[in-house]
């Protein structure tokens, strides 16, 4: 895929998973077993942040702050989404450590204009 329709798909991130979530089209999937109705599993999506669009800390150590990423489409940047086949459809990487796909449980408000 060019660099200019990642960019253009990476560009979509915020208003797609808000418009996914509004719609409930990626919620129920990002639900966990047993999870509450207002939260939603996400992942590490690496690799599609824009600059300065990050959410925390670079993998690489370089920055410990969300709003950092110095470029766009940096693999060591990275942006909560919704579980399921997302961050993989925006040329993204999903993070693993020890094995795992990292998920957490995140107020789906968070994803939902708040």
């Amino acid at each position: 895929m060019k660099k200019t329709h990642k960019m253009i798909l990476a560009g979509g991130i915020v208003t797609m998973a808000g418009a996914l979530t509004a719609c409930g089209g990626s919620q129920a999937p990002a639900k966990a077993a047993g999870a509450k109705s207002d939260t939603i599993t996400v992942v590490k999506c690496l690799g599609v942040a824009l600059k300065g669009h990050n959410d925390c800390g670079s993998t690489d150590g370089r920055h410990d702050c969300s709003g950092k990423a110095e470029k766009d489409l940096d693999p060591t940047e990275w942006v909560y989404v919704p579980d399921g086949p997302l961050c993989e459809k925006w040329g993204g990487t999903k993070m693993v450590k020890e094995g795992k796909v990292v998920k957490k449980q995140k107020p789906a408000k968070d994803f939902v204009g708040g």
